[in-house]
């Protein structure tokens, strides 16, 4: 068997090796195997063809002219280039008005399909060595990362069956507070077909913790081996519809906080089984939101996570231009020798960016550790007037655990796309 190791799970992060281990046999002292030819087909359509040099080779003790030659073939690099992000919004970030989303973008399956090259050294003619093309399993590869100290696989996520609910993907708190109109998202990957997330309870409490409010969401019933991501802020929840016998009042005056959970229902509107972990959002009063600025980044897990920096902020403008300077007009034989609004040193290639200088209140080092990847995120948009601003951190050192005391993080954030200012 050509392809003698494969990845052990089937669905795999695209940011921690994606390798094979294949092989070829020389059966004779007439060839050298030389290449690898390795093509790489991602959603069953190939995407690029690469050539891999021998590792290593092994001669049979047996029979000296038999050389098995060994290649070692990750396409980690390969999967990340075809994921998302792009430059553009990703699809974890999902509009109020859309609430649900099968991130497509985000995860892709993948194959690869292998021939051999062999050199003839009587002629030194590089040629196909004749053996037959063997093909990989197929697995499904996410735009996700693992750190150095877990787990390289994702199996912790998407164990999405009555028995093991599965983890978002996130690392956040549970417990979340935010304002009625902030945007908040969810992201799971969903495995198993059996167990499908087709629809979201959501329970809302008063303040006592009394169930007052109840209500079923359905979704598109996505594929096996995908992931998908919903808009938890109440605004997105509140144009929803739920199930009919099931309507949840969002104007009830005693609702205090709710929760939401990912499962299925056998027989609408009930019998439901959760799949997931549970998530409470509670309210908070929010008449300060001009002090305020909501953040949300593409997590390493590859979903969203949020954060409103509500200590402190300062928005500032920083600009730079050229200066030119040009003859004035005279007119001739005027008694004004010219016009007083004429110009002769002026303002050319003026450029401005703006940025927001930005600071949380104290946190503890559990906050502070989990708001780490907010640091070195790619994809960070401020949410500004139910918009999402595409903005850059910038670099900087920041304490995320301290041994006594609170973390206080302080920011600058850069809004990516400068002023459009008219040019001389």
């Amino acid at each position: 068997m050509p392809i003698s190791k494969q990845p052990p799970l089937a669905i795999l992060p695209a940011y921690r090796p994606v390798a094979f281990e294949l092989y070829a046999d020389a059966l004779t002292s007439a060839y050298r195997i030389e290449n690898a030819v390795v093509t790489i087909h991602k959603n069953g359509a190939p995407l690029v063809t690469v050539r891999y040099k021998v590792a290593r080779s092994q001669v049979s003790p047996v029979d000296p002219l038999d050389t098995r030659w060994f290649f070692d073939v990750d396409i980690q690099k390969i999967c990340q280039d075809s994921l998302a992000p792009y430059n553009i919004i990703t699809s974890v970030f999902v509009d109020k008005s859309v609430f649900f989303a099968d991130n497509t973008d985000m995860y892709a399956n993948y194959f690869i399909t292998v021939k051999y090259e062999a050199i003839d050294l009587s002629t030194g003619i590089l040629e196909d060595s004749g053996i037959d093309q063997d093909t990989s399993e197929t697995f499904t590869v996410f735009s996700s990362s693992r750190g150095h100290t877990e787990s390289m696989f994702l199996e912790e996520f998407y164990d999405n069956n009555p028995t093991y609910p599965a983890k978002a993907l996130t690392k956040s708190s549970r417990d979340i507070t935010y304002c009625k109109t902030d945007n908040a998202f969810l992201s799971f990957i969903q495995e198993d077909p059996t167990y499908n997330i087709t629809n979201f309870q959501v329970i809302g409490y008063d303040n006592t913790g009394s169930q007052i409010e109840i209500g079923l969401i359905e979704v598109s019933n996505t594929s096996k081996n995908s992931q998908l991501t919903i808009n938890t802020g109440e605004e997105a929840l509140r144009s929803t519809a739920f199930y009919i016998g099931l309507p949840f009042n969002w104007l009830n005056p005693a609702l205090s906080y709710f929760t939401i959970s990912a499962g299925y229902i056998s027989t609408p509107p009930t019998g439901y089984t959760r799949l997931s972990e549970i998530f409470t959002y509670r309210f908070k009063n929010c008449q300060c939101n001009k002090r305020e600025l909501r953040l949300h980044w593409l997590n390493l897990n590859g979903g969203v996570d949020s954060y409103t920096f509500d200590f402190s902020k300062t928005k500032s403008t920083a600009t730079t231009s050229d200066r030119g300077q040009q003859a004035l007009n005279w007119g001739i034989g005027s008694l004004t020798p010219h016009k007083v609004t004429a110009q002769g040193n002026f303002k050319y290639n003026s450029q401005a960016t703006q940025k927001y200088t930005i600071e949380s209140k104290l946190l503890n080092n559990t906050v502070a550790t989990w708001l780490e990847d907010l640091l070195y995120s790619t994809k960070v948009y401020a949410d500004i007037d139910g918009e999402f601003v595409p903005v850059i951190i910038e670099n900087k050192e920041q304490a995320t655990q301290v041994s006594k005391g609170k973390i206080r993080y302080s920011l600058e954030v850069t809004l990516s796309n400068n002023p459009i200012i008219p040019r001389v």
